[in-house]
Formats: C-alpha cells, sequence, structure tokens
C-alpha cells in the first residue's frame, strides 16, 4: 500500500520513523509533520532505506516542524542520495547527525535518548522496519 512506505511511532520524546523503497504522498508527509508539531517531541530518529523517496518538497515539510520546535535530529541511511537529505536538512539549519544503519547505536547516543529507553527505541525501528 503507497501510504506504508512512511512509518512513525514516539517513545517518550523521541520520534521514530523508517521510510521504505517507493512512491509516497506529500500529504502523508504533512500528517508526519503535523504530528512533530502537535506531539510532546524533542528529538527525532529518521531511517531511510536505499531507494527512499525524500523529495525536496518533504525534506523542506519536515524542515520547517523540525526548526520550528527546534527539534535534533539523527539521520541513518545507507544510500549516499539520501544522505544527502542529511546535508540538506542542515543547511535549512537542522541540529542533524548523519549515520549508516551499521552506526545505529552512534545515531541514538546523539540524541542523548536515556538507557532504560534504548531497547524500546529499537524495537520499535524493528517494527516499524518488518515489511522491507
Amino acid at each position: 500500500m503507497e501510504l506504508d512506505v512512511h512509518r512513525w511511532a514516539v517513545v517518550g520524546d523521541l520520534m521514530i520513523s523508517v521510510t521504505l523503497p517507493g512512491s509516497s504522498i506529500d500529504a502523508l508527509w504533512q500528517s508526519f509533520a503535523n504530528d512533530l508539531l502537535a506531539l510532546d517531541v524533542t528529538r527525532y530518529l529518521g531511517v531511510a532505506f536505499k531507494g527512499a523517496e525524500v523529495t525536496s518538497v518533504r525534506r523542506r515539510i519536515l524542515a520547517d516542524a523540525l526548526l520550528h520546535k527546534n527539534i535534533r535530529l539523527s539521520a541513518v541511511t545507507e544510500d549516499k542520495v539520501t544522505n544527502g537529505f542529511a546535508t540538506a536538512m542542515s543547511w535549512l539549519g537542522v541540529d542533524v547527525g548523519a549515520f549508516t544503519l551499521s552506526e545505529l547505536d552512534r545515531a541514538i547516543a546523539h540524541l542523548d535518548v536515556p538507557d532504560d529507553r534504548i531497547q524500546r527505541v529499537k524495537a520499535e525501528l524493528e517494527r516499524l522496519s518488518r515489511a522491507y
């Protein structure tokens, strides 16, 4: 299903999202950004798998929400094109760290996730990634 390629969940004050390969719609990203704004979120772990479509419009939607609430981002990807997402976000003024999937622990540490939540964060990330 088209809308399933971008998924998210919240653990405490941490938003976690997974973007799978395939097409999506901007309205889904706007809904995601609305949740970032409405929920008590101060940090964001975003994982994009190779082939994920993160257009300039979607980057702007996300950057606006992150900047509005000064949310720190750890962007995790294996795709060099998608890794440009982190660079673009930093140019837009977002506090961002870029990491590979093998650096997931570093990405989580960048966000200062409390030790007692790390396993829950990883479990949620696994759940969101299952279809991949």
